[in-house]
């Protein structure tokens, strides 16, 4: 076990040593939302994009029905996949606003 944790960190350390907002291709909008969700979690871009423990930055668009509205939005989401956990960040794109409701963060273990 103590095996598989020190190369799992190593591991890390080697492949995302450099920056996942670089390696992803995000357009002009998405980096001004993943740099406003930097702001929200108190980091600064590079900090984010550099952080060891984020695996991953992953862009989603999804229609989601908003219950209070009856109506249906766009929503740009961001996950952030830590080595433990993983967090849903919901930006509701014809608002231009956070639509926290929808944000959480799961288990991946």
């Amino acid at each position: 076990m103590k095996l598989i944790s020190l190369f799992l960190v190593l591991f890390s350390f080697s492949t995302f040593s450099s920056s996942l907002c670089q390696k992803q291709k995000f357009n002009d909008f998405e980096i001004e939302v993943i740099s406003e969700l930097a702001v929200k979690l108190d980091y600064s871009m590079d900090e984010l994009c550099s952080n060891p423990r984020i695996f991953d930055i992953q862009k989603e668009k999804r229609v989601v029905f908003n219950r209070k509205t009856q109506k249906s939005e766009a929503h740009l989401v961001i996950t952030l996949h830590y080595n433990e956990y993983s967090c849903e960040y919901h930006f509701a794109s014809e608002k231009l606003a956070w639509a926290n409701d929808y944000n959480y963060c799961y288990s991946t273990w």
